[in-house]
């Protein structure tokens, strides 16, 4: 790393990390952010000509590789306003009437401060078997920003309001809690973690809210101010932090929860027999019921999305699985190509055509199976026609939560 991107990082933390801890008086927070996407359009030039390139293994075990190369400046995030519907269909993601191309099928899509980061692998998208995964910096002005690869199941943790995304790293014997600045891909904190079981994750599923890493363990879960490396109170949850706020349940109840205090601040019956639970918008503001199967097996054609303040909930066309969130919690949907944004408070939709380019689709194949007895006798064939799976086409969704 050259001497002007060290110094250019360690100046963001410090800031950062001193902001954090000023007494400022209460302000207009919308007006507020409002002028800040205003005033907010430039580009940071990531400066070093020859650019840090690392493929690290430490007690064999592969962390992260960087860019061979930066020739592109960070992505404007400026253009990405808090009610536009962000997603993927195969290698392109679809920001506010843009497009950009990153490599292999994108695997899940996570809001920055600083626009989206794209998770991406070769094997169509997947998370079991997916190999190693690409990293992109994607901008709302069709800018993007190779970050490099890391392993399977490594996957990113983001707070929409933050420029940072947090990995859990394995090195050596030692695991790690490693917050990284978004726009170069460059380490900003490194906090470790304790030896828990990790149950049949490689490493932690990581949850990051604002100055607090959550880590998912099999049997607890650990919270760390990353920032300062203290240990930070924490009820048992999962992951899904968004914030400060969590999802969990209990038998028919599906809730949200203050993730420090474990204090109920929603609780919702699902129907009987159903099986399901709350997925949480960027903002922590809404949580959307995920009724993933009835009792009787009928059709999922809607979805009912609550205001955690308030416990109030508008009823929106489409089952979970169909559904994102944009960076502000409104939810939306892609139908061919036409996509269908709602308010979470009023219901209220709206259209709009996007030019979506897709894969040709693929041929249909027959195929053919014979099957006898043991003896070799009465043997029966079967013809028929299928279409092959096409992942080029997979549509991914911002604000969904992708396994890892």
């Amino acid at each position: 790393m050259s001497e002007d991107l060290e110094l250019q990082t360690l100046l963001r933390t410090d800031l950062h990390a001193h902001a954090d801890h000023l007494g400022v008086p209460t302000t207009p927070t919308a007006a507020v952010l409002g002028r800040g996407r205003q005033l907010r359009r430039r580009r940071r030039v990531v400066t070093g000509a020859g650019a840090l390139t690392a493929s690290v293994a430490l007690g064999g075990a592969l962390l992260l590789t960087l860019p061979t190369a930066r020739q592109q400046t960070a992505p404007d995030p400026a253009s990405t306003p808090d009610d536009v519907a962000v997603f993927a269909v195969g290698s392109r993601v679809y920001i506010d009437g843009t497009s950009v191309e990153v490599p292999g099928t994108v695997h899940s899509l996570h809001y920055t401060s600083e626009g989206m980061l794209v998770r991406s692998n070769a094997r169509g998208g997947i998370s079991d078997g997916s190999g190693p995964e690409h990293l992109t910096l994607v901008g709302g002005d069709g800018g993007a920003l190779d970050l490099g690869t890391v392993p399977e199941g490594y996957g990113p943790a983001t707070d929409p309001t933050l420029p940072y995304y947090a990995l859990a790293e394995q090195r050596g014997s030692e695991l790690y809690a490693v917050v990284r600045d978004v726009a170069t891909g460059e380490e900003v904190r490194k906090q470790p973690l304790p030896d828990l079981d990790r149950g049949t994750w490689d490493v932690p599923p990581l949850a990051l809210s604002g100055d607090v890493v959550y880590a998912d363990f099999a049997d607890e879960t650990y919270a760390i101010d990353w920032r300062t490396g203290s240990e930070v109170d924490t009820a048992r949850g999962s992951t899904s932090v968004q914030a400060g706020r969590a999802v969990g349940g209990d038998g028919r109840r599906s809730t949200v929860f203050d993730a420090r205090t474990g204090r109920t601040l929603l609780s919702v019956t699902r129907p009987r027999g159903s099986y399901g639970w709350f997925d949480l918008s960027p903002d922590g503001a809404y949580a959307m019921l995920f009724i993933e199967e009835t009792a009787d097996g009928s059709e999922i054609t809607d979805t009912d999305v609550y205001d955690v303040a308030t416990g109030a909930h508008v009823t929106l066309a489409g089952a979970p699985w169909e559904l994102g969130w944009t960076r502000g919690g409104h939810v939306y949907r892609v139908d061919d190509d036409v996509v269908t944004t709602c308010s979470p408070v009023s219901g209220k939709c709206s259209e709009e055509t996007v030019a979506i380019t897709r894969a040709p689709e693929p041929a249909p194949v027959e195929r053919t199976e014979t099957t006898c007895n043991k003896g070799g006798e009465n043997c029966g064939t079967m013809t028929w026609t299928e279409t092959p799976d096409e992942p080029a086409n997979k549509v991914t969704l911002a604000g969904r939560s992708y396994e890892s």
